[in-house]
């Protein structure tokens, strides 16, 4: 979000809808079949979200396409399932697990999933160096619904 504040677009967290807000990742690496544990709650990347003409006057010039992952790679909001419930604080760590990559996605749709298929990491299987990368809930609309919705579907 802060590289899209800098080109000029007039963002705030959750002026795109977001749930939970991340920084400090490498989002290339952020692909369908990737895990996230964010303080006590796992998640899975399921897909890429497609931008929406809807939030064009977000952005500096309507150019809402500025987070495509087909036009822009690793800028994309994704869409993550609920594995592990739990409570998310802000400043809590991100640790990202690259374990899952190559996991099955949810959507078969191309345009949603990106064009070109995950990179592989060396050392698979592995975390990323350091058990926890220096990234921060910068801000977070509580999961509330989608922890609830997770927890729903496995009782």
């Amino acid at each position: 979000m802060s590289a899209l504040q800098l080109e000029g677009h007039a963002l705030l967290p959750g002026t795109c809808g977001e749930n939970l807000l991340l920084g400090g990742i490498d989002w290339k690496q952020v692909v369908p079949g990737t895990r996230l544990e964010v303080g006590s709650v796992l998640l899975e990347v399921t897909q890429y979200s497609s931008p929406c003409y809807k939030q064009a006057f977000n952005f500096k010039g309507g150019q809402y396409k500025a987070i495509s992952q087909t036009r822009h790679p690793g800028r994309s909001r994704v869409y993550c399932a609920v594995l592990i419930p739990g409570k998310v604080r802000l400043g809590d760590a991100v640790r990202l697990h690259l374990t899952s990559r190559g996991a099955k996605a949810y959507s078969q749709n191309a345009s949603v999933l990106g064009r070109r298929p995950p990179r592989l990491l060396p050392g698979g299987g592995e975390l990323l160096q350091g058990p926890w990368l220096a990234a921060a809930a910068l801000g977070l609309g509580l999961l509330l619904g989608r922890l609830w919705a997770g927890a729903s579907r496995r009782q």
